[in-house]
């Protein structure tokens, strides 16, 4: 537990304690409202903005990163594609 009683022990909390919290939250899908995975279950809480949120923000980074490197293998597929098709038009072994 990270808060006791509204109180905050972060400073008691480990690094390990915090990763393990995340690893939690994240399998869990308890940051996620009704377990929608595009809405959080944010509030102006303590808890919410000092230790939930900074584990939600990293999660959509990391989902935002993974989309656009998905699109990114996407265009360079359809490029290679695109330019193979051209090469054998234009008379090249294919």
């Amino acid at each position: 537990m990270l808060t006791a009683k509204g109180k905050s022990v972060l400073g008691l909390a480990t690094e390990e304690d915090m990763r393990n919290y995340e690893e939690i939250m994240v399998n869990s899908g308890a940051m996620r409202r009704r377990n929608d995975p595009e809405t959080p279950a944010a509030n102006k809480g303590y808890k919410w903005q000092n230790i939930i949120k900074p584990i939600w923000d990293k999660c959509e980074k990391k989902k935002r990163n993974k989309k656009q490197n998905e699109k990114i293998k996407d265009r360079k597929a359809r490029d290679s594609f695109s330019v193979t098709q051209a090469l054998c038009v234009n008379g090249w072994n294919c």
